[in-house]
């Protein structure tokens, strides 16, 4: 690829969206955000219209998997969460866990 910013399409097969190939929109979900910080700390404009972003002050507790079912992308707040196997076994969508 020629530009260093990725565009919608450039993934394709990764997230497809029905049958003309693109994708859906990726969701990624920010995890104990209790001070509100993730938002303000970086420009997350620049994934407008490719990803939405789902952000938790709270923890989930039970309703973790039901939250995350069909994110792609989770983002731990200093790892307040535990993340064990059979978490991420439950989440068939996850594709990147940053922490």
């Amino acid at each position: 690829m020629n530009s260093a910013l990725l565009r919608p399409g450039d993934f394709r097969g990764i997230f497809p969206d029905g049958a003309e190939g693109r994708f859906a929109m990726i969701s990624c979900a920010i995890l104990d955000d209790a001070m509100e910080l993730a938002l303000k700390s970086a420009d997350w404009s620049v994934l407008s219209g490719q990803v939405q972003l789902k952000v938790y002050q709270q923890p989930l507790g039970d309703q973790l998997v039901v939250a995350l079912r069909d994110c792609a992308i989770v983002c731990l707040m200093r790892e307040r969460t535990p993340f064990p196997g059979c978490l991420i076994r439950s989440l068939p969508q996850l594709r990147l866990l940053v922490t």
